[in-house]
């Protein structure tokens, strides 16, 4: 049991890895809203940011929750690890982008919102948490990890 801690520990550093904030712009990150505003449950903010490269300011349009959404179970476990989740703040957004007129819906929960040095069909990478990247796919944004 203990070498199954021991390896489950070990684990969960990795996707830290492939989430390197190194070369992000971290514009808004959930758990720093929280401390700045613990009496807030919910929050809607706007943050600028150049998403298709193309020299204009975009519009990320940001809501943010003091904590996670529950997931849907019905398992022990899975009720279990929603009573520990419940105190994780979260964020979900939007971009508009001014060059074209175009709005894209994100559908992630995200813990921090960032702006990558990297490019996909055109549009800066996002940084959506230590664990999540989303990529364009030409279409939406989707989680690449």
């Amino acid at each position: 049991m203990k070498a199954i801690i021991s390896l489950l520990i070990f684990f969960s550093y990795i996707p830290f890895a492939f989430a390197d904030s190194k070369d992000t712009t971290i514009l808004i990150d959930a758990a720093a809203l929280k401390k700045a505003n613990p009496d807030k449950i919910m929050l809607d903010g706007k943050i600028d940011a150049d998403i298709d490269h193309d020299n204009v300011m975009d519009v990320i349009n940001y809501a943010y929750n003091a904590s996670t959404p529950p997931a849907a179970c019905s398992e022990e476990n899975c009720i279990v690890q929603n009573n520990r989740l419940i105190t994780q703040p979260t964020l979900t957004f939007d971009i508009f982008l001014k060059e074209p007129k175009a709005s894209i819906q994100i559908n992630y929960v995200c813990t921090s919102i960032g702006v990558m040095k990297s490019i996909h069909n055109g549009m800066k990478d996002i940084f959506c948490g230590p664990s999540s990247i989303l990529r364009w796919n030409d279409e939406d944004y989707i989680k690449n990890n």
